[in-house]
């Protein structure tokens, strides 16, 4: 299980390249990398928001943490709204046996001043995506 943050695409963007991946190829390590990669190559490498530690590193552990800190210089961060995608490529289970793969999503957000209400801000423009499943 890995999951990989997007900005600057439509979420209608992400869907079709994965569903497109699932289709043509098995669910293995590089299903997600391939994916990743056609999305850099149709719209920049600029739309994976590289999180630290890197995919590599992360995806190696049960529990993953990434993070990156975004300056008020940043760009690319407001046009649209930022995508969070979880996969999981099941390499440990076959087919039929488990079909659902349980996780928890925890999501910190700071503000270097204090007087900034970014809970109610955010929270009005949070939408918690429908879990999409691809077969």
């Amino acid at each position: 299980m890995e999951f990989d943050l997007f900005k600057n695409l439509d979420k209608e963007d992400i869907v079709s390249v994965f569903i497109k991946k699932v289709k043509k190829e098995t669910l293995t390590e590089e299903f997600t990398q391939i994916s990743k990669d056609e999305l850099k190559k149709k719209y920049g490498s600029g739309v994976c928001v590289d999180l630290f530690p890197g995919a590599n590193l992360r995806k190696k552990g049960s529990l993953q943490r990434g993070q990156i800190s975004i300056s008020s210089k940043a760009v690319g961060y407001t046009e649209k709204p930022l995508y969070l995608v979880v996969t999981c490529s099941r390499k440990w289970a076959k087919q039929g046996e488990i079909d659902m793969q349980r996780y928890a999503l925890v999501v910190s957000i700071n503000h270097s001043n204090p007087e900034v209400d970014l809970y109610n801000k955010l929270r009005l423009r949070t939408q918690i995506a429908q879990r999409i499943r691809i077969r």
